[in-house]
């Protein structure tokens, strides 16, 4: 099919119709586009103008009066007996006002101080030290006292109960008495605890419950003394702690607790040394 001569004329004007309303929004656009960037170059004229007013105002007024009150202050400064002017000075413009000697005393009388807070707080230090050292080292030999009066505690048990089977009644008085002595010996051991404090608990072996000497960590994750533990494997193949199976034979030096032992028993030897004796 083909368009007639009218309606071809007609869909051209249509055409043409549309370019040239795309060409006048182009051009409208074309035309804001120039309004804002004419705006906008003399909004920024006029900051431009601001600044340079700023500018005048400071170069004219401002630093003028600075610099002279700052010369005039340097004068000041330059001259400390004329302290009466100083003072009206700082007066006049509000500022609180300390004579530079007076500032100057109280500054040094400061640090004086803070040295002074310091040092008494390092001997303070050195004194807890020793105290805990001393005590460490008198807790031992109550505790070691105590060791011996159990000792014998436990020999006159062992007569008393040998001979409670041919004396009933001699047996039930000596009882009496060992019960008396045993209670005395726990109230003992909780004042010894309570005034000097326990050997530290990691120092002492799980098993012998005495100072290690030999430290040695086991898989278990718990450390021994190697004797203690080496005899014990030689009944057991559990862990004395855990009471898990523990594999034999694998054992670490635990050096570091062994270095806290060895430092804690030189501090104690150190005080012990210091004591007066006699």
């Amino acid at each position: 099919w083909c368009l007639g001569t009218g309606e071809y004329i007609h869909k051209k004007q249509l055409v043409l119709q549309s370019i040239k309303k795309s060409i006048e929004d182009e051009r409208a656009l074309q035309a804001r586009a120039m309004e804002l960037l004419d705006d906008a170059e003399e909004q920024h004229n006029q900051r431009l103008q601001t600044l340079e007013q700023q500018k005048e105002r400071l170069t004219i007024n401002l630093l003028p009066k600075l610099h002279t009150e700052l010369t005039t202050t340097m004068l000041l400064f330059d001259n400390p007996k004329e302290d009466s002017t100083t003072k009206q000075f700082f007066d006049k413009h509000n500022i609180p006002y300390v004579h530079p000697q007076v500032e100057l005393s109280a500054l040094t009388e400061r640090r004086e101080t803070a040295e002074k807070i310091n040092a008494l707080q390092s001997t303070q230090e050195h004194l807890v030290h020793m105290q805990g050292a001393l005590i460490q080292h008198v807790s031992e030999e109550a505790k070691k006292e105590l060791e011996t009066q159990q000792r014998m505690l436990e020999a006159e048990t062992t007569r008393l109960v040998t001979a409670a089977h041919a004396q009933p009644h001699e047996a039930a008085l000596r009882r009496s008495s060992i019960q008396a002595i045993q209670a005395e010996n726990k109230q003992v051991e909780s004042t010894l605890q309570e005034d000097f404090g326990p050997i530290p608990s990691n120092f002492l072996d799980p098993i012998t419950l005495k100072l290690m000497t030999d430290p040695v960590l086991a898989d278990d994750g718990y450390t021994y003394e190697r004797e203690a533990i080496l005899d014990w494997w030689s009944k057991n193949d559990i862990s004395p702690v855990t009471k898990k199976p523990l594999p034999r034979g694998n054992l670490q030096p635990n050096v570091q607790l062994l270095s806290d032992i060895t430092e804690w028993k030189n501090q104690r030897r150190a005080v012990s040394q210091k004591m007066p004796t006699g």
